[in-house]
C-alpha cells in the first residue's frame, strides 16, 4: 500500500503543484529537510525494505521537473517530498564505474601494442587496420550484449534485487580475463582473452549503471550522474598513472593493479550498497507482472505516437559521434594542419578531459536546477559555436581555451543524458534504457569517425570541427524536439 506523501515545511498539504524539496548536502556544508525525507535514514524500516527515518520512498517518476531554488541549499519542484543527495552513498556508486573505466583506459593503452607485436610482421601494410578491427570488439559486444543483458535485469527477481547477481558475476570474470592478458603466449591467446574481456564487460556494465537510478530519486539522478562521471574521470586517471609508472617493462603489475578493483569493488557494492536489493520500483516488494522485453520496448517505441522518445535517443546518437570523432581524429588534423606533434596534440585533449571531470558535478547541479533536455541543449548549441570557431585557431593558447570550453560544454551534456533516458523507464524498465542509452550512444560513436574521415579525405582536415559541428547541430534539435512541451510537465516516456 503506497505510503502518504507528505509536504516539506511551509508547502501546501493539497493541490495538483505541491512543491518537492530537494537538499544538496554538500560535503562543506550540511542541511537539514523539513519534514518527509528521502533517501531513507537509520530508524524503522519503510515500504521497501529500507530504513527510514521521517518518511516514504518517492514514487516511480516523482518531482521529474527542473528544479527551482528555494532558500539555501534547497530546491523545489513538484510533489511535497524532501529529498536529500547523499554524497558518500553516491561516490560508492561511482566505485563501480571507476573500475570499468580505469580498466578500459589500460586496456586501450597496451593491448594495442600487444596487437600490433603479432600482426606487423605478418602484415606490415595492413596492421593498423587490423588492430583497430579488433580494439572495436568491446563496441560490438555493446551494441548486441548490453540493451540485452539491461533489459533483462529488469525481469530479475532475487534477494539481491536485480542488478547485484549481473555485477557479482560479470565484474570478477572480467577481472579475471584482464588480468591474464599480459600472461598471452600467442596469437590465438591473446584474442580469446580479449574476447573473454569484451563479453564479460558487456554483461555487467548496463547493469552497474542501472544502479544508480535505482537507489536515487528522480530529481537528483544528475547531480549524481555527476559524481559518477566525475568516478570514471578519475579511474581513467589512475590507469594512466599506473601504466606511466610500470608499462612497458612490469605491465603485469599494472594489469594487476587494474584488473585487482574488478574483483574487488563487486564485494564493496554487496556489503555496503544494501539499498541495490531494494530498488524504487520495488517499493513493495518484487513487481508481480514482469518488465516488457527489449523487442517489444523498440516496438512500442517506434509505434508510439509520442516522438520525443526516439527524438531523444537520436538526438544523443549524433552528438556522442561527433564527440567520438573529435577524439579520434583531432590528432591527425593537429599534425597535418597544424603541424603539431601527437604529444602536443594530446596534450591540448588533456584540457577537455580535464575540463570534463572538473565540471561533471557541476553539470549535474545546473540539470537538475534548469531542466535536462535545456541544459543539454543549451550546451550543445554553444558547442556548436565552439567547434565553427575552433579551425580559425592557432596552436597556442586560444586553442587550448578552445578545447577547454570543449570539455565544458560537453560536461553539461554527458552528465545529464543517460538520467533523461533512464527516466523514460519509469523505475520498472531502467535496465532496459541503461541497455538502449548504451546502443544509440555507441551505434554514434562506432559510424561517426569513419564517416567524418572520409568526408575530411573530400574537403580537408579542418572539416573535423565543421562536420562535428553540423552534427552536433542536428542533434542538438533532437534534443529540443524531446524536450517536455511545459516548463513542469514530465521528462518524456513513451
Amino acid at each position: 500500500m503506497e505510503q502518504e506523501l507528505l509536504p516539506a515545511a511551509g508547502a501546501p498539504r493539497s493541490g495538483a503543484e505541491r512543491p518537492i524539496m530537494i537538499v544538496f548536502t554538500l560535503p562543506w556544508r550540511s542541511a537539514e529537510c523539513q519534514g518527509r525525507s528521502w533517501p531513507p535514514s537509520p530508524g524503522r524500516t519503510g515500504a521497501a525494505g529500507g530504513r527510514t527515518r521521517s518518511g516514504p520512498l518517492v514514487p516511480p517518476g516523482q518531482g521529474a521537473q527542473r528544479a527551482v531554488p528555494n532558500r539555501g541549499s534547497s530546491w523545489l519542484l513538484e510533489g511535497g517530498v524532501c529529498v536529500t543527495l547523499r554524497w558518500g552513498r553516491t561516490f560508492l556508486l561511482g566505485l563501480g564505474f571507476f573500475a570499468i573505466s580505469g580498466a578500459w583506459a589500460l586496456f586501450n593503452v597496451q593491448v594495442p601494442l600487444y596487437l600490433r607485436g603479432f600482426l606487423a610482421p605478418r602484415f606490415p601494410e595492413q596492421v593498423n587496420t587490423l588492430v583497430g578491427t579488433f580494439m572495436i570488439l568491446d563496441e560490438i559486444a555493446a551494441l548486441f550484449l548490453e540493451p540485452y543483458v539491461g533489459a533483462l535485469s529488469d525481469r530479475t527477481r532475487t534477494r539481491l534485487g536485480p542488478r547485484l547477481p549481473y555485477v557479482l558475476v560479470g565484474m570478477p570474470l572480467a577481472g579475471l580475463a584482464f588480468l591474464f592478458l599480459p600472461y598471452h603466449t600467442s596469437l590465438v591467446s591473446l584474442i580469446a582473452l580479449v574476447i573473454l574481456f569484451d563479453f564479460f564487460m558487456g554483461i555487467h556494465r548496463s547493469p552497474t549503471v542501472a544502479l544508480m537510478p535505482d537507489v536515487t530519486p528522480e530529481p537528483l539522478r544528475s547531480p549524481a550522474n555527476g559524481v559518477i562521471n566525475l568516478m570514471g574521470g578519475l579511474g581513467g586517471a589512475v590507469a594512466f598513472g599506473v601504466g606511466a609508472l610500470f608499462l612497458p617493462d612490469h605491465d603485469r603489475t599494472a594489469f594487476a593493479i587494474m584488473g585487482g578493483l574488478l574483483l574487488v569493488v563487486p564485494w564493496i557494492l554487496l556489503i555496503f550498497l544494501k539499498e541495490a536489493r531494494t530498488p524504487l520500483g520495488w517499493r513493495d516488494g518484487p513487481p508481480e507482472e514482469e518488465a516488457p522485453g527489449l523487442l517489444t520496448t523498440v516496438g512500442g517505441l517506434i509505434r508510439s505516437r509520442d516522438r520525443r522518445p526516439l527524438a531523444l535517443l537520436f538526438g544523443l546518437l549524433l552528438i556522442w559521434g561527433s564527440w567520438n570523432a573529435l577524439n579520434q581524429l583531432f590528432s591527425t588534423y593537429a599534425t597535418v594542419r597544424l603541424g603539431m606533434t601527437s604529444g602536443a596534440a594530446s596534450q591540448a585533449l588533456l584540457a577537455a578531459a580535464a575540463m570534463l571531470i572538473l565540471l561533471a558535478i557541476p553539470g549535474g547541479l545546473v540539470g537538475a536546477r534548469l531542466g535536462r533536455h535545456r541544459t543539454m541543449a543549451t550546451a550543445g548549441g554553444l558547442l556548436v559555436l565552439v567547434l565553427l570557431v575552433a579551425p580559425l585557431l592557432r596552436p597556442g593558447l586560444p586553442l587550448l581555451l578552445a578545447l577547454a570550453a570543449v570539455g565544458i560544454l560537453w560536461a553539461f551534456i554527458v552528465v545529464n543524458a543517460y538520467p533523461s533516458v533512464a527516466a523514460l523507464g519509469q523505475n520498472v524498465q531502467t535496465g532496459t534504457y541503461t541497455g538502449l542509452y548504451y546502443l544509440f550512444t555507441t551505434t554514434g560513436a562506432i559510424l561517426t569517425p569513419p564517416v567524418l574521415g572520409a568526408l575530411m579525405d573530400r574537403f580537408g582536415e579542418a572539416f573535423l570541427f565543421t562536420g562535428a559541428a553540423l552534427q552536433t547541430l542536428l542533434g542538438v534539435l533532437l534534443l529540443w524536439l524531446a524536450a517536455p512541451r511545459a516548463a513542469h510537465a514530465p521528462e518524456v516516456r513513451p
